[in-house]
């Protein structure tokens, strides 16, 4: 009786069941127990339904990139970014489950998966082949400079700085470098493949 007594002690409102739950010797059952853990589901949901829409968000980000996205939210259809939408109906395929989507993308040869990891999946729509877009060879030696430099966050000035030539020189490479790559701005540039 004691140590049931002293295992209860510290929920707060146990001492009104206690002496009950001590004397049948089943503590599950008490009612403080169950508003407990019922609390607990209450802020897990709502933990876990803050970081789907954090996720989420990122996925709409990326999909201003010009990256498709699925992600696997515990639900049994994966949450597609608008982008992944367009490209799976463009190939007259809908998704039901995270495994159908991961059985499409074996299928689809032609696409650039970036990134899959438990639950995320990120992949390129653009063939550089069918697109036109130039391949990473064709940049001279300044855009691969300026490119990398891209890749590190460096803002235009910066890298005008650290290459000893002027403004306007650099944003003649950068736009240089969309046009061969096949985006509009930094962002899609940065996550891009080349």
């Amino acid at each position: 009786m004691k140590r049931c007594s002293s295992a209860l002690s510290g929920l707060p409102g146990a001492d009104d069941s206690r002496d009950a739950a001590c004397e049948t010797g089943d503590v599950r059952h008490l009612p403080v127990l169950d508003e407990f853990l019922s609390k607990l589901d209450g802020k897990l949901s709502r933990h876990n339904e803050v970081v789907s829409r954090k996720l989420q968000a990122w996925g709409d980000l990326l999909d201003l990139a010009g990256w498709c996205v699925a992600l696997q939210l515990g639900r049994e259809k994966p949450w597609l970014n608008r982008l992944a939408e367009r490209h799976l109906a463009s190939f007259d395929r809908t998704v039901a489950t995270w495994h159908d989507l991961l059985g499409i993308m074996e299928e689809l040869a032609d696409e650039t998966i970036h990134r899959q990891d438990a639950g995320v999946l990120i992949w390129s729509a653009i063939n550089p082949e069918k697109s036109g877009v130039a391949p990473t060879a064709s940049l001279t030696r300044r855009e691969s400079e300026v490119m990398d430099w891209l890749r590190q966050g460096k803002t235009s000035p910066e890298i005008a700085i650290i290459l000893g030539c002027s403004i306007r020189t650099i944003e003649k490479h950068v736009a240089n470098l969309y046009r061969k790559i096949g985006v509009r701005n930094r962002t899609a540039a940065i996550w891009s493949n080349l």
